[in-house]
């Protein structure tokens, strides 16, 4: 494909963002580079450099997009009154969603920045919306909606869930153990420990 010029600087960015979101669909982040994606859109590598400041920039702008992707995923998800229901029903569509996209979900966990490298606010802000449906499952829970507590156990929930995930599309789980058990356990044992920590008397308190 030959160099092309005719592209404005934010259709560039989205050529380059799509292109780079499939490579790594197809192959994950072995063997990508900024080289190989200009490859693939018809540019040079200094244009790239024009758009984005390295290849670690660029990552982080696709794992925005997957976790974009996996938020418009999980709004249809139908959140009820039951949190364990609609906790399962969540991790469930998570599951899914990254089974059905391995390298995309694994590349957002097991890319590492740079030392002194932070994620940017915008990439926050996505794991704060993913978080907030968590946090809406067990508000019920709770006697102040969305309360610092609700948005604590949404987190520990999230970590925890991202492993369980994370052993099932790296083959990690033997034959015998199926990621949706697992998943239905934590979730038992969790909210019944909280359930538990928020009938003492104090717990508002601690």
């Amino acid at each position: 494909m030959g160099r092309r010029s005719d592209h404005t600087r934010d259709q560039l960015r989205e050529m380059i963002l799509k292109s780079t979101c499939q490579l790594i669909e197809d192959g994950g982040l072995r063997g990508l580079s900024i080289r190989k994606i200009a490859a693939e859109i018809g540019y040079t590598s200094g244009t790239i450099y024009q758009v984005f400041e390295n290849l670690d920039d660029l990552i982080v702008e696709t794992h925005v997009l997957t976790l974009k992707d996996l938020h418009a995923t999980l709004a249809d998800v139908e959140i009820g009154d039951d949190p364990e229901t609609s906790l399962f029903e969540l991790a469930k569509t998570c599951l899914q969603f990254a089974n059905a996209h391995q390298n995309r979900w694994n590349a957002v966990f097991f890319h590492m920045l740079p030392e002194q490298r932070t994620l940017p606010d915008h990439y926050v802000e996505q794991v704060t919306q993913l978080l907030a449906y968590g946090v809406k499952a067990i508000d019920p829970l709770f006697s102040q909606q969305g309360s610092a507590e609700a948005w604590l156990s949404a987190r520990v929930l999230w970590s925890s869930l991202y492993g369980i995930v994370s052993l099932e599309t790296t083959s990690k789980l033997s034959r015998e153990e199926e990621a949706d058990v697992f998943i239905r356990t934590l979730l038992r044992n969790f909210l019944a420990g909280l359930k538990m920590e928020l009938a003492q008397p104090d717990s508002a308190d601690a």
